[in-house]
C-alpha cells in the first residue's frame, strides 16, 4: 500500500525520519522498549510448549526428558530471572507514516 525506504531496514534510532521515493511521505520511527513479565520457569516453560507447534512432540516424549527440556530452558533464562518470575524486554520498532 505504500513504498518502503530502498535502503531496506537500517539500524533505527529514535526519532529518525525517512523519506520516500515521491517525497510526499515521510517516515518516523521509533523504537519502543517494553518487559514482558512471565511467571516462573518452573510451571510456565512446558505449559507454554503445550499451546506450541511443538507441543505434540513435547508430549511424546519421556517425563523424564519434558523435565530435563524444562530444566535446560531454565537455566538459558537464568540472566532473566527477576523476582518470583521473568523479565524479558521486548523491542519492536513503531512506524508512523506522515503525509
Amino acid at each position: 500500500p505504500f513504498p518502503l525506504p530502498e535502503s531496506g531496514y537500517p539500524m533505527l534510532k529514535s526519532s529518525t525520519v525517512l523519506a520516500s521515493k515521491q517525497g510526499s511521505v515521510r517516515w518516523l520511527i521509533h523504537p519502543c522498549v517494553m518487559n514482558i513479565r512471565l511467571p516462573a520457569c518452573e510451571g510456565f516453560v512446558l505449559s507454554h510448549l503445550a499451546a506450541t507447534p511443538v507441543a505434540r512432540a513435547v508430549a511424546a516424549v519421556s517425563s523424564e526428558a519434558r523435565a530435563a527440556l524444562a530444566d535446560q530452558v531454565s537455566l538459558a533464562l537464568r540472566a532473566y530471572l527477576d523476582g518470583d518470575g521473568l523479565a524479558i524486554a521486548d523491542e519492536t520498532n513503531v512506524v508512523t507514516a506522515l503525509a
